[in-house]
């Protein structure tokens, strides 16, 4: 049984296969080369001349790969045949298609995003002229409030895992101790991610020489956008992580040499999708709703404007490019926004209601706007006009 959205979806694919006129045979295509033969050499240019990160480089693979299997589904071949419509058709099958998982629509506009990236390249290459994918439309992304922890929810967080730490047993078993280092480690790593802001990516490259406790900073290398920064680390957490790297850690690389600060029970780095699938694990059951870690990177910022900084510093402590990426932030940040506002609208407004109408303050009253309205409106309802007016009625 498919869903209206999935037959839609197929529907169009249909249509556009009938319009796309048939691809001829790579034989006779002449000096114009099929899509897919671009494909390779794009991905060396970005690692090599543009000197993306691997993630980025295999992120616009995966683009690649999903256009040229829609491509393939409709009987296109050639970057000529691609037109502005036919990316937005593919946007529509990326988030309705009946195979595999649907696209959502950040995924589906960062797909478009790479789609046009590899048409510049090809106009550079000088295999086509235009850039359809510049031109497709895309998809309009709602505009959702970030999710987070208030500071009482981080609060009870971190010391639900300290008592977890603490009561954990202590003995000369291996086992025992390999799971208090691991309880050691969960309350360090997730009070990390609260007090400091970073992403999965980071915490996951973070290496001993990044980290100077006694400073009290964090020294994130090659973060995203391949920035690096200096993050402060308030004295609760340097002493936190000290103790962490001294025991619980100590622990559990006795028999590796990594140097990541976090590592799993066998001592070895965490990948970003392990370590987003261990603070998710941990941090939920204890708030009573699903938490991920950039979840707490978004309880960081909040905490943070809530105490007083300004979006500048919040912006340069969280690495974000553009301003407009903290400025979100303001609406969800501390109690004073809401109660200023509360009470600016509640200004000049009585308790009672009066003649059924809502009742205005003096402030309003006094108004000579409102005045002049009422003194015209009274003069309607008992002037010549009105009383004609009700005769002929």
């Amino acid at each position: 049984m498919t869903s209206p959205a999935s037959r839609s979806a197929a529907a169009a694919v249909e249509v556009t296969r009938a319009r796309v006129a048939p691809a001829a045979p790579p034989e006779t295509v002449g000096p114009e080369l099929p899509i897919a033969h671009h494909v390779r050499p794009f991905l060396g240019w970005l690692q090599k001349v543009r000197e993306l990160a691997p993630a980025t480089v295999l992120a616009y693979e995966d683009a690649l790969r999903s256009f040229l299997e829609f491509t393939a589904l409709v009987g296109v071949e050639r970057p000529s045949q691609v037109k502005p419509a036919l990316v937005d058709t593919y946007l529509g099958w990326l988030r309705h298609r009946r195979e595999g998982s649907p696209a959502g629509i950040a995924t589906a506009n960062h797909r478009r995003a790479a789609l046009a990236t590899f048409w510049r390249y090809l106009i550079w290459a000088e295999a086509t002229t235009t850039n359809p994918p510049a031109a497709a439309f895309g998809l309009r992304k709602p505009k959702r409030l970030p999710s987070y922890l208030t500071p009482d929810e981080q609060d009870q967080v971190l010391a639900a895992l300290a008592l977890r730490e603490e009561s954990r047993p202590r003995g000369t078993d291996k086992y025992q101790r390999v799971r208090a280092a691991v309880s050691w480690r969960d309350y360090a790593l997730v009070a990390t991610f609260v007090l400091t802001g970073l992403r999965v990516s980071e915490a996951a490259k973070l290496e001993l020489p990044d980290l100077d406790v006694r400073a009290g900073t964090v020294r994130v290398v090659q973060g995203k956008g391949a920035k690096d920064r200096i993050v402060p680390v308030v004295p609760w957490l340097a002493k936190l992580l000290g103790r962490y790297l001294a025991e619980a850690r100590a622990q559990l690389v006795r028999s590796t040499s990594s140097a990541a600060v976090f590592v799993t029970a066998r001592g070895r780095p965490f990948t970003e999708r392990a370590l987003w699938y261990l603070v998710s694990r941990v941090v939920s059951p204890l708030v009573g709703r699903h938490i991920h870690p950039h979840a707490l990177r978004h309880s960081f910022a909040t905490r943070a404007l809530s105490g007083g900084a300004d979006l500048v510093t919040i912006q340069v402590a969280l690495g974000h490019e553009p301003l407009e990426s903290t400025r979100r932030y303001l609406h969800i940040s501390n109690a004073a926004y809401h109660a200023t506002l509360s009470r600016s609208v509640s200004t000049g407004w009585l308790s009672e209601p009066r003649r059924g109408r809502p009742a205005v303050g003096a402030g309003f009253q006094d108004d000579p706007r409102v005045r002049e309205d009422r003194r015209i409106q009274r003069r309607s309802r008992s002037g010549p006009r009105a009383r004609a007016r009700d005769a002929r009625a």
